[in-house]
């Protein structure tokens, strides 16, 4: 089903994006690349951009990368700290639902299932792009 990337919904004066990617400034991935790329790329057009973030205990905490607005919630390594993520993602997105209107999921971890659990859920739009790694082919779902 298509849909007008620039409907905005009631209220809204601008188009809004959640991106979601686990890891971030400061560890580094190709998802994390890909995603500034394109948060850069949208807020050049005019759209409002967010990237949502874990925070892993060895890493400090960032705020803002090349313009683009962080928010980094508790992560880590092992698997009960990764579903804590998920937990927090959904409570971001919960809470601030009325901010922003596509969720655009960098990366098939369990985070996309967050994801695609919050979009059924809020009735939000949702992209989740997933790319092997040292190759250019790339799925969205």
């Amino acid at each position: 089903m298509a849909f007008n990337l620039m409907s905005r919904g009631k209220g809204h004066n601008q188009l809004s994006v959640v991106m979601v990617c686990q890891f971030f400034e400061p560890r580094v991935s190709g998802a994390a690349g890909q995603a500034l790329t394109l948060a850069k790329m949208l807020k050049n057009e005019g759209i409002q951009v967010k990237i949502v973030a874990g925070r892993y205990i060895d890493t400090q905490k960032v705020d803002n990368v090349e313009g683009i607005p962080i928010i980094q919630l508790k992560s880590g390594d092992s698997r009960v700290k990764r579903i804590l993520f998920c937990f927090l993602l959904c409570l971001y997105l919960w809470r601030k639902r009325r901010d922003y209107q596509i969720i655009h999921c960098h990366g098939g971890f369990i985070y996309s299932f967050a994801v695609g659990l919050m979009r059924k859920l809020l009735r939000k739009r949702s992209l989740v792009k997933i790319t092997r790694a040292k190759s250019n082919t790339s799925w969205y779902y």
